[in-house]
């Protein structure tokens, strides 16, 4: 999926659940009773990626360590933002177009990392409920640089990653238990990005953009929301897309303080 059609869904997917809640909004003042939380979250990702729609691949290995906050309304909606850095992992990259081609095998690249995730309640039955979600995350890679050796004249490679992803679905809400929320989820998992790396060897310099997409598409999650205490609680969440020849996986935490 390009940038600008992922885009286009995950605000789509946002009006959507906002206007589901229009009704209900306009019986109730939105921000009377809003719950406001702050915390912490960490997030994990290993997916197999593809390099422009060739037979090129290689994996992404992800890692974030975000500040998050969640406005809980009394409407069944729930808007998360985080913000904090991210280590990418690209090795096993290929880059051919260059005066000397390149194997990535640099390790991690830090970066900002930036997201927003959205649940909204549907309608339950039993000890049971639905849920529509939507999560969008954005890496921003700084520039890595590190020398050739070996050569007779010196060199420098430098190279700067930047990805999205785009996650929309739902979740079946196991809701008999007062503090414990598990849940199955499953969804339509987009990622798309690029690398570009610059390449100076003497006199001879050359650039190559090489655009990542995801490999499988379809996500299935099993996590649970659990509330210690009156104001402190957590979230967690593991998820598997599975695609030919093996399986990505994902992870993610969130401790949450409310006010």
């Amino acid at each position: 999926m390009k940038k600008r059609t992922a885009l286009h869904v995950f605000l789509a997917a946002c009006l959507i659940l906002v206007g589901t809640t229009a009704g209900r909004a306009q019986e109730k003042n939105l921000f009377q009773g809003i719950t406001i939380k702050l915390g912490l979250g960490t997030d994990a990702l290993s997916r197999n990626v593809q390099w422009d729609k060739g037979p090129d691949g290689s994996k992404l290995k992800a890692y974030n360590v975000t500040l998050a906050s969640e406005f809980e309304f009394p409407i069944d909606l729930t808007l998360g933002l985080f913000a904090g850095l991210n280590f990418s992992d690209f090795n096993g990259l290929l880059f051919r177009n260059l005066p000397f081609s390149l194997n990535y095998q640099a390790g991690a690249v830090k970066g900002v990392v930036l997201g927003a995730e959205l649940r909204k309640g549907l309608f339950s039955f039993g000890d049971f409920e639905t849920e529509a979600t939507a999560r969008f995350v954005s890496s921003f890679g700084s520039t890595k640089k590190w020398p050739i050796e070996g050569f007779a004249v010196p060199g420098e490679t430098r190279g700067k990653p930047k990805w999205s992803q785009l996650d929309a679905g739902a979740s079946l809400v196991y809701t008999a238990y007062k503090k414990f929320r598990p849940y199955l989820g499953l969804s339509l998992s987009w990622l798309w990005g690029e690398f570009q790396m610059k390449e100076t060897m003497g006199d001879l310099q050359g650039t190559q953009l090489r655009k990542l997409s995801q490999k499988g598409l379809v996500r299935m999650s099993l996590g649970t929301t659990f509330q210690w205490t009156r104001r402190f609680g957590f979230r967690g969440e593991a998820g598997i897309v599975p695609v030919k020849g093996g399986t990505d996986l994902s992870a993610s935490l969130r401790l949450l303080y409310g006010f």
